[in-house]
């Protein structure tokens, strides 16, 4: 059985952070065993994820170096890690740019011995963006996975850059209008702030 925890980045210049984390906790809490905002659970996990993906390396982030592991998540809003029997078998890396909308996955790996793992952790994804009134999540994907992201319903670039629009009802989400009336006051919020965080642009997306 596939259990999900997630933290936020207390680091994180995002406003939308502590928000994504009050919405995860109010609406989504049930998909997690772990709901975290603490630096010392971060840096823990950032630990947990590095040692993990060494120790599993023929299946767990194939290709891409420790350094570009650890940087993804330093520069993370928030992870979300999918765990087996307390072990980690996939995880992925968010940015929240509230100033357009935008969730931006920066890594998103899943081990290649359990099928379906990549799947369920895009789905909480999207109900996340969903619940939390994001409009679009975008990703850069390896060419092999372009194939995984097609059908669930995003478009790519020549460059491999995917993208989704996120509707209204995922997930049995509702109006999101009706639903988190707050969430519009965010929006212009975030949109009138002029420093931006910087996202990471150089990831390499699994699945």
């Amino acid at each position: 059985m596939i259990r999900l925890n997630i933290f936020f980045n207390p680091k994180s210049t995002s406003e939308w952070v502590p928000y994504t984390k009050e919405i995860v906790t109010t609406s989504l809490a049930s998909e997690f065993d772990k709901i975290e905002f603490s630096l010392e659970e971060f840096n823990r996990i950032q630990t947990q994820i590095i040692s993990t993906t060494v120790t599993e390396s023929k299946n767990l982030c194939v290709g891409i170096k420790k350094v570009n592991i650890t940087q993804n998540i330093n520069t993370s809003d928030v992870i979300m890690t999918a765990l087996i029997d307390t072990v980690i078998h996939g995880f992925v890396t968010m940015n929240l740019q509230g100033d357009t909308q935008t969730i931006h996955i920066g890594l998103i790996c899943a081990n290649n011995n359990y099928k379906g793992i990549g799947y369920y952790i895009m789905n909480i994804v999207e109900s996340i963006a969903t619940h939390a009134s994001f409009s679009e999540i975008k990703l850069e994907s390896v060419t092999n996975a372009v194939g995984f992201y097609i059908k669930k319903g995003y478009s790519c670039d020549k460059l491999c850059k995917m993208k989704k629009t996120i509707g209204a009802s995922f997930m049995g989400g509702g109006n999101r209008k009706s639903k988190h009336a707050k969430n519009i006051k965010m929006r212009l919020k975030c949109k009138s702030k002029k420093n931006k965080p910087n996202i990471n642009k150089h990831s390499i997306t699994h699945t």
